[in-house]
């Protein structure tokens, strides 16, 4: 079974042990294992990240010196695979937030709902059937897990798959992949021939999706309006289906 490891950085004790307290519930109740790290500041935490690497953390905003911000730019310079929940007393600092590619944004004082949703939307839950799709490469049939897939796009008359561990040329066209992807609302159709995984977009910039890799996916003008819609509505439908 796997183990999550969980990170919370927060400069008040009441707060991280809140937290702590809520943890051991959600967890137990779902059956899963994990480990807690906690971190006074985000230059503690920081450094930790030296030797580690964690599954969800946890950020207060507001934090003495480093700002939960300033602290989450560094993590996503690092890391941009760790699922990132802000903890704050405002919303003030919520777009920024979600720019940082967060799962969720929690107002003190949070309620039991809004932090089992956090925890969904990091999906922490037990295992179920991933979600896959079933290609043709060279003759041989494979299973991809959609999650890791970050966009397809056609090259050369063909679609390409583009995951983290490589690209993959399939022998379907692009229209058939983005029809049996786009059954999951994380994929997003950005631009002609270009099918984006919301869940590896870091950034909005302009007219481009920028991914976690550095990639740069263009927004077609005439529908960028109904494509950011979407894009918004999937982000912060954690929060209340905000668009």
């Amino acid at each position: 079974m796997k183990t999550y490891q969980i990170a919370v950085v927060d400069d008040r004790k009441p707060d991280r042990d809140w937290l702590a307290e809520k943890l051991a519930a959600y967890m137990a109740r779902q059956g899963l294992e994990y480990e807690l790290s906690a971190f006074e500041s985000g230059e503690d935490f920081l450094a930790a990240l030296r030797a580690a690497r964690f599954d969800v953390v946890f950020m207060d905003v507001y934090l003495g010196g480093m700002t939960g911000v300033e602290t989450a730019q560094r993590l996503r310079a690092i890391d941009m695979d760790c699922k990132l929940v802000f903890l704050t007393s405002s919303e003030d600092y919520m777009r920024q937030g979600f720019s940082l590619n967060s799962a969720h944004y929690l107002v003190k004082p949070v309620g039991d709902a809004d932090f089992e949703q956090a925890m969904e939307n990091c999906r922490v839950q037990p295992s179920c059937q991933l979600p896959t799709l079933t290609v043709t490469v060279g003759g041989q049939t494979l299973e991809v897990d959609t999650r890791e897939i970050r966009y397809v796009d056609v090259q050369q008359r063909s679609a390409v798959l583009h995951t983290g561990a490589g690209s993959l040329s399939l022998s379907i066209s692009f229209s058939a992949a983005a029809e049996r992807l786009m059954e999951n609302r994380r994929f997003l159709l950005c631009y002609k021939g270009v099918l984006v995984n919301i869940d590896h977009i870091a950034a909005q910039e302009g007219e481009d999706f920028i991914l976690g890799d550095g990639t740069r996916l263009p927004i077609a003008p005439r529908r960028r309006r109904e494509i950011l819609a979407q894009y918004r509505a999937y982000i912060f439908g954690g929060i209340g289906g905000a668009v």
